[in-house]
């Protein structure tokens, strides 16, 4: 057997490994995910620390934006063509105090917010 076959023997045995372990890993770290977010952000086993920690992002339901700024005439510049919110536009134009008290009233009723739960994990030091 060549050199180059036993390469892709090797690869195929490390990615049906890695396959395996992957669902382990993930698995693993779904229990642990959701044991921490009832309560401890840490968590300490023998030889490792876990963290937990939650991450909010916050969007616009751009749908339900395109119409708000189009109702109150403030579209220009911000909705495209397409149809879609130019984000630097946007950024820039609450930035800078564009839009009336109403306008903003009516544009927060448009985000979307979305969670999202990392965990990690350190060796631990002796």
């Amino acid at each position: 057997m060549s050199e180059i076959s036993e390469a892709v023997d090797r690869y195929g045995e490390l990615k049906a490994q890695e396959s395996k372990l992957k669902k382990e890993v993930d698995s693993t770290n779904k229990k642990i995910k959701d044991y921490m977010m009832k309560g401890p952000e840490t968590l300490e086993g023998n030889s490792y620390v876990a963290t937990c920690k939650k991450y909010v992002n916050e969007d616009f339901d751009k749908e339900a934006l395109i119409k708000v700024l189009k109702e109150h005439g403030m579209a220009d510049g911000i909705v495209e063509t397409k149809e879609v919110v130019n984000d630097e536009a946007l950024e820039n134009a609450v930035y800078n105090n564009k839009f009336p008290k109403d306008v903003l009233v009516a544009m927060s009723k448009c985000k979307v917010r979305k969670e999202t739960y990392r965990l990690t994990i350190k060796k631990k030091k002796d």
